[in-house]
């Protein structure tokens, strides 16, 4: 008996996918409710997967096999580097230093005059020094779902 789970067995596109579950959705097969929340189930089964250390150690072997990337149907599985980043504080560079601390002011004055944007009331308030007409920022928003697991 095989006890691979199907979904790491299956090499139907991510659209074909998808779509397989939107239209049981849409059909009226599954509760949307029940899809949802074992779909973020899953996303989040893929997401602890992938950030498996010893997954990826078993991988990249594998995948030495082939050179530097396997090309298979639809996907191709590559070693690259990702994620590099460059400590600047043992440079000595005084200069670019100074111009971060002038960023960090920048961008702190940036957050304050947001703040007080956002507090503005709607029909705008006028600066007496100046006499512009300054308006509270547009707000925009979309409804979604949000899920949440409870820890075990």
């Amino acid at each position: 008996m095989n006890t691979q789970p199907i979904l790491i067995r299956e090499t139907s596109s991510p659209a074909e996918l998808a779509k397989l579950a939107v239209d049981a959705v849409t059909r009226g097969e599954v509760d949307p409710l029940v899809a949802y929340e074992n779909i973020s189930r899953m996303e989040k089964a893929i997401e602890l997967f992938k950030k498996s250390e010893e997954v990826r150690d078993i991988t990249l072997h594998e995948l030495a096999k082939y050179g530097h990337g396997k090309t298979s149907s639809d996907c191709t599985i590559e070693e690259v580097e990702a994620g590099v980043k460059y400590d600047y504080s043992g440079c000595n560079c005084q200069a670019l230093d100074d111009l971060y601390k002038m960023r960090d002011a920048v961008m702190a004055d940036i957050k304050e005059k947001e703040k007080i944007l956002r507090a503005l009331p709607a029909s705008g308030l006028t600066d007496p020094a100046t006499g512009e007409i300054f308006y509270p920022p547009a707000r925009s928003s979309k409804t979604t779902l949000k899920v949440t697991f409870k820890k075990r």
